[in-house]
């Protein structure tokens, strides 16, 4: 999904077509919204109960917050080189430390091993069992 989030970024920079823009926009947001959504469902289902909402906030924080810098980083590339430019170079920034982390840590791209609502039910559930036995 990364890759096809880059790719589109990337078409947008070089195109100049209207309708080619508007669906290379689409491709990227989907891709964008899908990441969004996995990564706070991801965060959610392997983060401890109790722990769940203070996680959610540095989440939150640290998804807010760096908007500006982009938008600084971009701004400023963008009067140095032009709007085009600046799209494509941070895009490929972006498309390289998605695969830097692709090939450092490639457990991040994996299936979360047990969400902390299953342990904590079948925890709960077993020691409800042996108790009662």
């Amino acid at each position: 999904m990364a890759a096809i989030w880059v790719a589109a970024l990337l078409e947008f920079s070089v195109s100049r077509v209207f309708v080619i823009s508007l669906v290379t926009l689409f491709v990227a947001g989907y891709c964008q919204i899908s990441f969004v959504a996995a990564a706070n469902t991801r965060i959610q289902t392997i983060t401890p109960d109790h722990l769940r909402g203070r996680v959610m906030a540095l989440y939150a924080e640290a998804l807010i917050g760096v908007g500006p810098l982009g938008a600084t980083q971009a701004g400023a590339l963008a009067t140095l080189l032009g709007a085009p430019w600046a799209m494509a170079i941070g895009a490929t920034i972006a498309g390289g430390v998605v695969l830097a982390i692709r090939l450092l840590t490639p457990a991040v791209f994996g299936q979360p091993s047990q969400t902390s609502s299953t342990a904590a039910t079948a925890s709960a559930g077993t020691s409800h069992r042996s108790a009662r036995m």
